[in-house]
């Protein structure tokens, strides 16, 4: 696991605060399946928004890639592209 992290945040005012973790390589394991990121999966946080902008995770059976966020008011939303 690699993680690469910036972030600015005011003091005064975390609200305002921004920031961008970036994580390579992920594998996840489920049900003896292995899964495995295509690219870094990056995370970011601005205007008390978290968002994922794009993840694609790949096993021997198949692909599965996706979008979402976390708005500041709570609204979750999730993309999955459907092939």
């Amino acid at each position: 696991l690699s993680v690469r992290a910036t972030a600015r945040v005011p003091l005064g005012d975390l609200e305002r605060g921004e920031g961008v973790v970036s994580i390579d390589p992920i594998r996840l394991v489920v049900a003896n399946d292995t899964w495995e990121n295509q690219g870094p999966v990056e995370a970011r946080w601005a205007h008390g928004e978290l968002s994922v902008g794009s993840f694609r995770l790949a096993a021997k059976e198949g692909v599965v890639s996706g979008a979402g966020t976390v708005g500041a008011d709570g609204t979750i939303v999730l993309r999955f592209p459907w092939v």
